[in-house]
């Protein structure tokens, strides 16, 4: 069964880059916007433990089969703009991190949302707060306490992954994504060739930099 209306909201989700070429294929207008992408990082779980309660009292996790739950934390900063260049330099030298399942979007997979029109173009979406800003929000995504790393990845030549918690907290490690503020100006140099799907080849670049 078919429904016809004037407007359609697709709920993409993670993984949706083949759409988003579909799409753009198909002259369906879309416009870049800002996202996060990072790495994961991991920690032992006790050290995350001991830095939150104290020492004393991080012994009484157990964990996760003690009387405290196992810890876990948050992290938001903001920090001074490198500029030269943006991330998509450092990719091309393959200084570009492992890719985090955080590099598709806390909102669209790829970075880029649907708007009214159909000629296929793409519009240069302004920096948050109007002109170049001097810093960019770093911060902690998805922190998994008592879990492990587990791979994402949907392309052999591009490394992507996620974390998890297991239900009892209990492994030995903790571990989070830490993630930038990405915007038009990063992915700047692949526009010429990737159009409104720029944001996303430099996605690409930074995990086969992985």
């Amino acid at each position: 069964m078919s429904h016809k209306g004037p407007r359609a909201i697709p709920q993409v989700g993670h993984s949706a880059r083949e759409l988003y070429r579909t799409l753009y294929r198909r002259s369906v207008s879309l416009q870049p916007k800002p996202f996060a992408m990072g790495f994961r990082i991991e920690h032992p779980q006790a050290y995350i433990d001991e830095l939150q309660y104290g020492r004393h009292d991080a012994a009484a996790v157990m964990r996760g089969k003690g009387r405290l739950p196992v810890a876990d934390y948050s992290l938001v900063a903001n920090v001074l703009d490198g500029g030269g260049g943006g991330l998509g330099d450092s990719a091309s030298r393959g200084g570009g991190g492992l890719g985090d399942s955080a590099s598709r979007g806390g909102c669209d997979a790829a970075g880029v949302e649907f708007v009214e029109g159909s000629d296929g173009g793409s519009r240069r979406d302004g920096e948050r707060g109007g002109t170049a800003s001097l810093t960019r929000g770093v911060y902690s995504f998805c922190m998994c306490p008592g879990g492990q790393i587990v791979p994402t990845s949907t392309s052999e030549s591009e490394l992507c992954i996620n974390g998890m918690s297991f239900s009892r907290r209990n492994s030995e490690w903790a571990n989070s994504a830490l993630v930038v503020e990405v915007r038009p100006a990063d992915w700047a140099h692949l526009e010429q060739e990737h159009g409104a799907l720029a944001g996303m080849e430099l996605q690409r670049e930074i995990e086969r930099a992985g």
